[in-house]
């Protein structure tokens, strides 16, 4: 056999090494590439439910953004209304900033000797639509004078818009 001969087998052995070791790291790939397509397609189906339910989340945003509580009664009166012989020791009320131009007001409020039955009353019309509130805590503590009334705890919140809704993110999306 020749020297150029032996190169050729040296060669060619080479090459059918390096093939082989190709086919196996090509094989080691595919394995865990199915299983990154399939976590992919996941991924994919997930977001597509997501984007199908923006048109959902804009007419919730749209339906809140419409109850403007600007105008609304305040709770003082509607307490002034409703009890007019029971002082309420004080309306204790606070607002702060969240996220995206809202305003979470809360008020709280101790009534003196009412009616349980009267003190539901007020918390149902305080959460019309009229007034806005929504009941967070309501606590009752009866005294031993009258049955079914007593002493009455109400915390209430409320969210206010405080500035024009910001550009919703994905608005590039199409309703379906």
């Amino acid at each position: 056999m020749t020297a150029r001969s032996r190169m050729f087998f040296v060669l060619c052995g080479l090459v059918f090494l390096a093939a082989g070791g190709a086919a196996i790291e090509t094989a080691k790939w595919l394995r865990t590439a199915s299983a990154r397509i399939q976590r992919k397609s996941g991924d994919i189906a997930a977001l597509s439910r997501l984007a199908s339910r923006v048109g959902e989340w804009k007419a919730a945003v749209a339906a809140v953004e419409a109850e403007a509580p600007s105008g609304r009664v305040g709770l003082d009166v509607l307490l002034r209304e409703m009890f007019p012989s029971a002082e309420p020791d004080s309306i204790r009320e606070t607002s702060r900033r969240v996220q995206g131009g809202w305003l979470l007001r809360e008020a709280e409020t101790t009534l003196r000797e009412v009616s349980f039955e009267a003190a539901c009353d007020f918390a149902r019309r305080a959460e019309t639509s009229e007034y806005g509130w929504r009941v967070a805590g309501l606590s009752f503590l009866s005294e031993h004078s009258a049955v079914g009334a007593g002493n009455v705890v109400f915390r209430f919140e409320m969210l206010e818009r405080t500035a024009p809704s910001p550009r919703m993110i994905g608005e590039g999306i199409p309703d379906s």
